[in-house]
């Protein structure tokens, strides 16, 4: 799977709750968690780069607030921005909202 293709990832977003702040790194997380990634063990860490690669970019180019809604910790990296579930979603127009 290549990145740059966020599209990819609408069943994600769809499944995000609204009110949740998440980050490009915790929708991966999510994705995993929730069954919506469907790897391989190895494959999981170039799958999660990928994930959040694209929808860093995609946040970047929809002119998501640089400052976000809440910082997201995640274990291992520094705390970066996020959005809530229902930001995700009208980015994505209505589409995510089926």
């Amino acid at each position: 799977m290549k990145t740059g293709r966020p599209k990819r990832y609408l069943d994600i977003i769809r499944k995000l709750d609204n009110d949740t702040i998440y980050s490009p790194g915790s929708i991966a997380w999510f994705a995993r968690a929730n069954g919506l990634c469907n790897v391989s063990e190895d494959e999981w860490p170039a799958e999660r780069i990928r994930i959040r690669i694209t929808l860093a970019i995609y946040a970047r180019n929809h002119q998501f607030p640089s400052e976000g809604h809440e910082m997201v910790k995640i274990r291992g990296q520094q705390p970066t921005p996020g959005w809530r579930g229902s930001h995700w979603k009208a980015t994505y127009g209505k589409e995510a909202a089926s």
